[in-house]
């Protein structure tokens, strides 16, 4: 029987959510809240199962679920992006603009590619990435594998499957290394949450598969 599969939202910063677009982006780290003193990981029934020990339970710990969804769940990617609202006469004046991709989308499924509307024009307004639908998305990635691990034991290869925006073909690094990069980047996204480079926190990696068209 064929299952309908389950979506949720990821945001990504612009060089992520390009890179995610571009099938590069193929790990994405996000830490476990609250933190645990110990993640102990095994499978029942075929299926990948974690349990944290912390501080109000260290001895028998409690079932803990990733935060981006289970193998098999689906993540669209949400983005800088453009929205004009429906007009009282028209519906269908709603469009979506994606300014990296230059595709302007309807709710239908319409799009236009190689496009710059006129955002001045009635109805479009910039708006915050977690606000963009599912049908605005351009990037659907799919969940194929769960683990949990300490931040920094990720490995140069693992820094670059995060979507490091340089490489053959790419403008020249300011960075030594993928992991320098995505140090810094995790810092500016999680420093201020308690979860820095250096705190090392425990941290979901979903593997990901970018699908190239929706079924």
């Amino acid at each position: 029987m064929t299952t309908t599969p389950t979506y949720h939202p990821l945001i990504l910063p612009g060089p992520q959510a390009q890179a995610a677009h571009e099938g590069r982006l193929t790990e994405h780290r996000v830490a476990l809240d609250p933190q645990p003193l110990d993640v102990i990981g095994y499978e029942y029934n075929g299926k990948p199962c974690w349990v944290a020990k912390t501080e109000d339970n260290p001895s028998r710990g409690k079932l803990i679920y990733p935060r981006l969804g289970n193998v098999g769940d689906r993540l669209f990617v949400q983005e800088e992006w453009w929205h004009r609202a429906p007009s009282p006469t028209n519906p269908r004046n709603e469009q979506a603009y994606n300014p990296q991709s230059r595709c302007v989308v309807w709710p239908t499924g319409e799009r236009i590619e190689d496009c710059k509307p006129d955002t001045s024009e009635w109805g479009w307004k910039e708006r915050d990435p977690a606000h963009m639908p599912r049908w605005a998305s351009r990037t659907t990635l799919e969940i194929v594998a769960i683990r949990v691990e300490r931040l920094q034991e990720i490995s140069e290869e693992g820094a670059g499957a995060q979507g490091y925006p340089w490489g053959p073909g790419k403008r020249a690094s300011p960075w030594k290394t993928a992991g320098e990069w995505f140090a810094f980047l995790w810092d500016s996204l999680n420093d201020n949450r308690g979860f820095g480079w250096d705190v090392n926190p425990w941290v979901w990696v979903p593997t990901l598969k970018r699908l190239e068209a929706e079924s």
